[in-house]
């Protein structure tokens, strides 16, 4: 696949991904600039899928937006090795299961 296709591919996934989280919402533009960091512009042209975010702002996607992130690693098929790494947590799910770990290492 050519990087111009692989491009595509990600900015139609990741405008999927933005529409299917903001279906309702009026302002979606301006709150994916606002909470990304990017520029009104920026996030239209996502938006629409006429361009991939780069690679930090795709970062800030996925952690900013649920929808992203799950569509993003769908991309990698990781769901159909069962030894790859599992998906990737929630900030507070992490924290809840490494104090769990934690507190298992400190039983006697």
């Amino acid at each position: 696949m050519s990087a111009a296709a692989a491009d595509h591919d990600v900015a139609q996934t990741v405008s999927r991904a933005l529409r299917r989280t903001f279906a309702d919402a009026r302002h979606a533009v301006k709150t994916i600039a606002s909470r990304t960091g990017a520029t009104v512009r920026t996030a239209k042209s996502w938006w629409a899928g006429e361009t991939a975010p780069r690679a930090d702002q795709l970062v800030r996607l996925m952690c900013e937006f649920d929808e992203v992130r799950a569509a993003v690693i769908s991309m990698t098929h990781v769901d159909e090795d069962p030894d790859v790494a599992p998906p990737l947590l929630r900030a507070d799910e992490l924290r809840q299961t490494l104090t769990a770990a934690l507190a298992l290492l400190e039983r006697p």
